[in-house]
């Protein structure tokens, strides 16, 4: 028992919903709470139940937003270290208010100059890692040896370097294996370094969640771009093989992968170009799509945060489509 429960706070009367339903109703809005969100609440629940042990030796975090605010918040008034990993992407400010409310924020990343100019700006620590080197993941488990929370989120689709045959018929091996070195090697290590890094946590009663960033492209075929395909199809598989290896070992140590389509994010940028049909582009390129937009990475963010929160709690081997409605079907009318 954390104690009893001395009030409530954030709460308002509804006149109007009083007068309709011929009751007192009173609003808790968690929108006034300290992050804007409710999540501060579940965050403190967690902490406060940890040992004396384990609040010595401190959590880890992986959130692009409100869970990183509230577990930094309570951890800093209860005392216990904090480390939360946010992706490079994450908006500025969700970055500085939750570095302002004492958690270690560390972002990772391949590429040393662009990362460590990312975390000065953010005023956050950096952490280099290729996703498909063994080595730098094993550097990766020495300085974080036990997480709460893993986001597989670094892909390539091969066009990086401009256009190239990515056909099943005119790719090269070479290019193959590039694409699936970052995406399912990437994957697979990424897998396994965390649960090595949550099974301690897991065995003693606590738990951990691993979010993979597949594809839309996993679940359809993409004559275009084979190799990217395949590789976002071997990590939606695998993270339903790593959910269910996780349940026979009977540890609260959940996986799930996410599906997004087109999110306008710099994979885009050499499809894109920067020349003047570049707007006609961005409109060809979501034009099957029946919300007619690219998604965003706050909206991208907000699933991981819902993976990686209790709400999801009875989730795991579990795939979530962030596709526009793309593969709901057409919406055009019968007959078109």
């Amino acid at each position: 028992m954390l104690g009893p429960v001395t009030g409530t706070p954030n709460t308002v009367r509804s006149g109007a919903l009083s007068d309709l339903c011929g009751a007192n109703i009173i609003l808790k809005l968690e929108n006034l709470q300290l992050t804007g969100s409710f999540k501060p609440r579940g965050a403190y629940v967690k902490l406060a139940g940890l040992t004396d042990k384990e609040k010595k030796a401190g959590v880890a975090a992986a959130s692009a937003g409100n869970h990183a605010q509230g577990v930094a918040y309570h951890a800093r008034n209860l005392g216990v270290p904090a480390t939360i990993t946010m992706p490079e992407g994450t908006p500025f400010t969700k970055v500085g208010r939750t570095k302002a409310l004492g958690a270690k924020v560390v972002l990772t990343d391949i590429d040393e100059d662009e990362g460590r100019k990312a975390a000065d700006e953010l005023g956050c620590s950096f952490h280099r890692l290729d996703v498909a080197s063994e080595g730098e993941w094993d550097a990766l488990a020495a300085a974080f040896p036990a997480i709460d929370v893993l986001v597989n989120n670094a892909g390539i689709t091969g066009f990086e370097d401009g256009p190239a045959p990515h056909d099943p018929e005119n790719a090269s091996l070479a290019e193959w294996h590039r694409v699936h070195s970052v995406n399912t090697d990437g994957c697979f290590l990424g897998c396994r370094y965390a649960l090595r890094a949550m099974k301690a946590q897991a065995r003693a009663g606590g738990t951990g969640s691993i979010i993979n960033m597949s594809s839309r492209s996993g679940l359809v075929g993409i004559p275009g771009a084979a190799a990217y395909a395949a590789s976002k199809a071997a990590m939606r598989n695998h993270t339903k093989s790593v959910a269910l290896y996780a349940a026979q070992q009977g540890w609260a140590i959940r996986c799930n992968s996410i599906h997004p389509a087109a999110i306008l994010t710099d994979i885009w940028e050499p499809m894109l170009g920067d020349g003047p049909d570049r707007d006609a582009k961005m409109a060809a390129l979501v034009a099957d799509t029946p919300l007619k937009r690219f998604g965003t990475v706050e909206e991208v963010a907000a699933t991981c945060v819902f993976l990686a929160s209790a709400d999801s709690a009875y989730m795991t081997g579990a795939e979530l489509t962030l596709d526009g409605g793309l593969l709901a079907g057409s919406a055009a009318s019968p007959g078109s």
